[in-house]
């Protein structure tokens, strides 16, 4: 009975150390994936804060890297068509600037054109109020 069971030990100790050199040889040969290498784009993003209606200078932009895949056709890469803009909204810090959020000054919504210091007025003008006769051209309004 003692024979037997050196027996079985004995298989089971040579069956365990090819398992084992079964395995490095499966774990050696295992390569690492190769990834890759990432392409950049450089953007441009805010440097501070910029708020609605405020015209963009230099030092309110900063070029930045991104990953290729993060790029969008309407973000801008070139600050020369940045500087001079307004800003139609607030663009925070670090957002990367994009077309759609900046105007020219000629095409700034009406109260843009306003000289400092003045007022604008809005009238509805129809058949009725018309008939009133209550404005004339040439009348001051204030």
């Amino acid at each position: 009975m003692e024979k037997k069971n050196k027996k079985m030990l004995l298989i089971a100790l040579a069956l365990s150390l090819i398992t084992a050199v079964l395995v490095y040889m499966y774990i050696s040969g295992i390569k690492p994936e190769q990834v890759p290498e990432a392409e950049y784009v450089t953007v441009c993003a805010a440097a501070k804060t910029i708020p609605e209606h405020t015209q963009i200078s230099a030092s309110d932009i900063k070029e930045i890297e991104v990953a290729k895949e993060l790029f969008n056709g309407s973000i801008i890469t070139d600050k020369d068509q940045i500087t001079g803009k307004w800003a139609l909204q607030s663009i925070m810090e670090g957002e990367f600037i994009r077309k759609e959020r900046l105007a020219d000054k000629d095409s700034l919504s009406f109260s843009h054109g306003i000289p400092e210091g003045t007022r604008a007025v809005s009238m509805n003008v129809t058949e009725q109020v018309n008939v009133a006769n209550l404005l004339r051209p040439g009348d001051y309004v204030d």
